[in-house]
This record gives structure tokens, C-alpha cells and sequence, in this order.
């Protein structure tokens, strides 16, 4: 069995290294963070992973994504070696947890350590009053059960 976890890089547009990457290594199971999905269609493509992922890895039939925090920019003084890190997505994403499996997710939940789901409109409070969760799966292979557990 192959197992990838990684963070795919919110602030990257990286969407053809993905492609590519998750074609070539041909996982049974991922547990990724930093994948973002679209909640208004202007979002901006080229930042949003959940497409791109599931056209990779059509081979993995089950799926479990876990919203943490949804905003439309990004924006953080002395952050990443940058004075001003700043993006604007053009439109709402979510971001959050995604696992992808092979193999029947039979349960899924998600557990949140720092507020809930939640949407951020002022920068000013982060990292303090972020959202964060453990994202749970019980995946069953032949007649036993793995629990994975994803966090970012």
C-alpha cells in the first residue's frame, strides 16, 4: 500500500506540479492540507487544488474533504521572508483537509482544536484565532480498518 501525505501550498500556484506529481506516484491513499475548493466561481483557478487533485487521482474512489476557514485573501506582515505577504483570490475558498482513498472510507469526522469552521475577513488576529482539526477516517482494507488521522 502507498500512503502520501503532504501540504500542498496554499500560496503556490502549483496545480501542474499536482497533476503530475499525484499521476506519477499512484497512491492508494493521500492526506493532504492546504486544499482549497471554490465557494464563489470567481475565485481565481490557478489556487484552487480540489479540481486538479481529483482529476489526478481518479483512481482513489472515496473521498473526505474538511473545511477549516474560508477567506478570499491572505495578507501578513514579515510572513514567509516577505515585509508584505499578500494574495487576493479573487473570491471565497475554502481550505482545509482532504484525504483520498482506494479503499472505502466507512467513517469520517472531523475534529476541531481551535474554533470552528470559520470565516476570516480580518488578518489582524492570525495565527491566535485560527481554525484548526484533526480530519478522522476509518478506511477499510480487506477485513480491517486503518484510522488515519490528517492535521495540518
Amino acid at each position: 500500500m502507498k500512503l502520501i501525505c503532504l501540504n500542498v501550498a496554499l500560496f503556490e500556484e502549483n496545480n501542474e506540479k499536482l497533476f503530475k506529481f499525484f499521476k506519477e506516484q499512484n497512491a492508494d491513499i493521500i492526506a493532504l492540507q492546504e486544499v482549497t475548493k471554490k465557494i464563489d466561481t470567481n475565485a481565481k483557478d490557478e489556487f484552487t487544488s480540489i479540481p486538479t487533485i481529483d482529476q489526478a487521482t481518479q483512481n482513489l474512489a472515496y473521498s473526505f474533504f474538511s473545511p477549516v476557514k474560508s477567506f478570499r485573501n491572505f495578507e501578513q506582515n514579515n510572513f514567509h521572508g516577505k515585509e508584505l505577504f499578500s494574495f487576493d483570490f479573487n473570491g471565497f475558498l475554502n481550505s482545509g483537509e482532504y484525504i483520498r482513498s482506494k479503499y472505502e472510507i466507512i467513517h469520517n469526522e472531523d475534529v476541531f482544536v481551535m474554533t470552528g469552521n470559520k470565516k476570516i475577513t480580518d488578518w489582524s488576529k492570525w495565527p491566535k484565532e485560527d481554525s484548526k482539526a484533526f480530519q478522522i477516517a476509518d478506511i477499510k482494507i480487506n477485513n480491517k480498518t486503518l484510522r488515519l488521522i490528517n492535521y495540518h
